[in-house]
């Protein structure tokens, strides 16, 4: 059985998974600057529909998106204009993890401009600290 046979079934089908592809965790990807490459949404046994990005300091891993990021996939395949900008190189996030009213902790993110990466001292991912080799 071939790697995309496997992974479609799996539910996890996905052109932006290559062979060899690291996945990567939040511990990964927290509180870092990255520039997103890839968005994709695709299905779960019993969760629907899941989000799934690249990212450009991270070559050859992927991201697994809970419900605020597949939101943003969502939106993103569904708008021209913000898939271009994607596209593009334009789009960088800061994934972070944040606790609800009730106490109940979940990952969140927010756009990053020049502006606030100037004001609050964001610093660029450092692919260094991976715990795998990224090339």
């Amino acid at each position: 059985m071939s790697y995309a046979d496997i992974r479609a079934k799996k539910g996890t089908a996905s052109p932006l998974i290559k062979p060899g592809d690291k996945k990567l965790t939040t511990d990964d990807v927290e509180n870092k600057i990255l520039t997103v490459t890839g968005v994709d949404l695709i299905s779960t046994k019993g969760n629907g529909e899941c989000g799934l990005i690249t990212f450009k300091e991270i070559p050859n891993a992927f991201y697994f998106c809970g419900k605020f990021l597949t939101d943003m996939c969502r939106d993103f395949l569904n708008d021209e204009e913000a898939l271009s900008d994607l596209n593009a190189g334009k789009v960088r996030i800061r994934i972070y993890r944040t606790k609800s009213k009730t106490g109940n902790t979940y990952v969140t993110f927010e756009y990053v401009t020049e502006e606030a990466e100037q004001n609050y001292g964001f610093v660029d991912a450092d692919v260094d600290d991976l715990p795998f080799k990224t090339e």
